[in-house]
């Protein structure tokens, strides 16, 4: 389903950020839990009516009350902080969807239960990492190619299977989720040129990479910078032309690098040759944003080079003081919210499923780490 846009590895993005209460039966001290909801991807209320029906029903079975209020004062800087003072306190709150990369150094007050999961790009069914870069071997070149073969089949402007959040013909089968997210490489030009970019690559010849021009997100974005910048120094590895950090890329080439996003990419940008993306992005948007991927430049063409790293995807997370049957039942919820089709509003940001987490995010740690050396 749609690819959770705002992917960032060190904060989580939630704004604006309605609340929900949950009150625990009389027979524990524990009585009220506060919620925070991602809410910026939906404009329907009705989206969110039946959301609050169902989860209330859900959770009303498990022996608590549900009551939704909202709150605006939450944002992607404060919502830790907000986990690790718990919903006891007036600007606290006990539950929240978070990135990986924000858990890395709070555990010790928060406990991870609930996994989000997103719908499989096509061929993106494994959690594969770089091996060599080639396409012969890489499995992120060769998916690459699989999913850059369907995004060129016909000009994205005369795409006809939307149905209204994805286009359903760039994924694998709607059954088929995962728990982890990538970024990706577009590169554009005419033939000669992305076989250039391409030569480049295959011989490791960061110098020459470099000299066509990249077009990079902000620092703290997972896809658009980090992953970016942890594939490439993994890749271009040669000694006396090897790519370092982003960081110093930018201060000692600063004419090979722009600021700039797939949204202004062909507008503003086409002398660039290379993008960081998330990827997919074309998945989830609509014909009628046709320009960012149409070639400014006749005789140009789109092709997505390769694939990240996995990123986790967002996980739910209590403070400690919640209860672990509390945190069960929550947990339990969103699963049978998935399980019975009713996750509309999970569609629309990008959580297209949830599983229980048993070992408190180990293992998506691990992930974690290992993308974003």
């Amino acid at each position: 389903m749609k690819f959770f846009k705002k992917l960032s590895l060190g904060a989580v993005v939630l704004a604006p950020l309605p609340l929900f209460v949950a009150c625990q039966n009389q027979e524990t001290n524990f009585k009220t839990l506060y919620v925070a909801l991602e809410s910026s991807e939906v404009t329907d209320e009705k989206v969110y009516g039946e959301f609050k029906e169902y989860f209330s029903k859900e959770l009303k079975e498990a022996g608590y009350d549900v009551v939704f209020k909202s709150n605006s004062t939450l944002d992607k800087t404060s919502t830790i902080a907000a986990l690790k003072k718990g919903g006891q306190n007036a600007d606290g709150v006990d539950f929240a969807f978070v990135a990986a990369g924000a858990l890395k150094n709070n555990l010790d007050k928060l406990d991870v239960r609930v996994q989000t999961l997103t719908n499989t790009f096509l061929g993106d069914t494994q959690e594969g990492y770089y091996t060599d870069g080639t396409l012969e071997n890489d499995y992120l070149r060769k998916v690459a190619k699989i999913e850059s073969d369907k995004f060129n089949e016909k000009p994205f402007a005369q795409w006809t299977n939307f149905n209204g959040v994805i286009h359903t013909d760039q994924y694998q089968s709607p059954t088929e989720k995962v728990r982890f997210q990538r970024g990706m490489i577009w590169i554009s030009g005419d033939d000669a040129t992305r076989a250039a970019i391409k030569k480049a690559w295959n011989d490791k010849d960061w110098e020459k990479f470099r000299s066509f021009g990249i077009v990079h997100g902000d620092p703290d974005s997972g896809s658009k910078y980090l992953l970016p910048q942890n594939l490439l120094k993994l890749h271009f590895n040669k000694e006396g032309n090897a790519f370092t950090t982003l960081g110093k890329e930018l201060a000692d080439h600063s004419r090979d690098f722009t600021n700039g996003s797939i949204k202004d990419w062909q507008t503003k940008h086409s002398d660039k040759k290379i993008l960081f993306d998330n990827q997919g992005s074309f998945g989830y948007t609509s014909v009628k944003k046709a320009d960012r991927y149409t070639p400014k430049i006749e005789g140009e063409k789109l092709e997505i080079l390769t694939l990240t790293n996995p990123l986790p995807y967002n996980l739910g997370v209590f403070n400690k003081r919640v209860p672990k049957k509390v945190q069960d039942a929550v947990a339990k919820a969103f699963v049978k919210m998935m399980e019975a089709n009713k996750n509309t509003w999970g569609d629309y940001q990008g959580f297209n499923g949830y599983s229980i987490v048993e070992d408190n995010a180990k293992s998506v740690l691990e992930m974690y780490e290992r993308s974003s050396k």
